[in-house]
Parts: structure tokens; C-alpha cells; sequence
């Protein structure tokens, strides 16, 4: 117990100082992320970013999607926390929720993603498209995978799958 409040003492205060701008280097911030759920203290750490309304880097939104891979309604909290704060998700961070969300049958999400980054003129990679064939697929929405191979034709690009 004293170990997780002292723990818990020590993240708050780095949080803190991430969030004023004074603990500027990524290395920490990522370190503190990874040594915070290595205590599993994971929705404590979740309810401490949301109530300190820390403002994070993408690379740490990059590294809790990828700790919490499979875990929806995590995923969901923290996407929407990152919308929050005006952050655009980098190709990875887009490919892993395309992932996620079409794994859990919420294509509607997925959409979403795909709509945003054609706004922003960002086209899918061909890890990207395979994700995205593969989501749709297994929804049995065989006509958009057909229409994203067509795509991937029409920008050259060689299916890895």
C-alpha cells in the first residue's frame, strides 16, 4: 500500500509537471506511462490524466493505444480524450484504432477515421489498406473490400495480404 502511494505521489507530481511544460522530455513522460502500468494501477492512472486534464504528446497517446490494444472502452476514452485536445493522431495511432474499432464490429468508427483522413489528403499505406480489407472482410462488407483494392490499384500500391 505504501509502495502505490508513493508510486501514485510521484506520477501526480510528474504529471503535473508535464502539464505545466516543465517536464518537457518525452523519454520521461513515456517512462512514467510504462512504469504506471506496470503497477497495474491502469484506471487509476486513467482517471488521474482525466481528472489533471493532462495534455499529452501523441507519442503518449501512441503508447497507452498500444498497451491497452483490444481494450475498447479504454481505446474509446482515450481517443476521445485526444480529440479533446485538438491532437491528430499520426498513420500508426489511425491504423491501430481502424484495427480495434473494426475488430469490435464498429465499423461506424472506422468510417470516421477513414472520412478524417481522406479531409486531410492522407492516404493509406498498404498496412493501412490491409487493416482496412481485413475489418471489412470479416464484416462481410465484400463490395468495400473490393473498392479498396480498386484503390490501392488505382494509387499503385502492391496488397501485402
Amino acid at each position: 500500500s505504501g509502495d502505490r502511494s508513493q508510486m501514485a505521489s510521484l506520477i501526480t507530481q510528474t504529471l503535473r509537471k508535464v502539464r505545466l511544460g516543465l517536464g518537457h522530455k518525452q523519454h520521461l513522460t513515456n517512462r512514467i506511462i510504462e512504469s504506471r502500468l506496470k503497477t497495474r494501477l491502469e484506471v487509476p492512472m486513467l482517471e488521474l490524466m482525466k481528472k489533471e486534464e493532462l495534455r499529452m504528446r501523441t507519442r503518449d497517446f501512441d503508447v497507452l493505444f498500444s498497451y491497452f490494444y483490444g481494450r475498447i472502452e479504454i481505446v474509446e476514452e482515450l481517443w476521445e480524450m485526444m480529440k479533446r485536445q485538438g491532437k491528430e493522431p499520426n498513420l500508426y495511432i489511425r491504423r491501430s484504432l481502424i484495427h480495434q474499432f473494426g475488430k469490435a464490429g464498429r465499423m461506424k468508427e472506422v468510417e470516421n477515421i477513414v472520412d478524417r483522413m481522406k479531409q486531410l489528403n492522407i492516404n493509406p499505406d498498404v498496412r493501412t489498406f490491409s487493416v482496412l480489407i481485413d475489418c471489412y472482410g470479416k464484416a462481410k462488407n465484400f463490395d468495400e473490400v473490393s473498392r479498396l483494392r480498386n484503390e490501392m490499384a488505382q494509387l499503385n500500391i502492391t496488397p501485402n495480404i
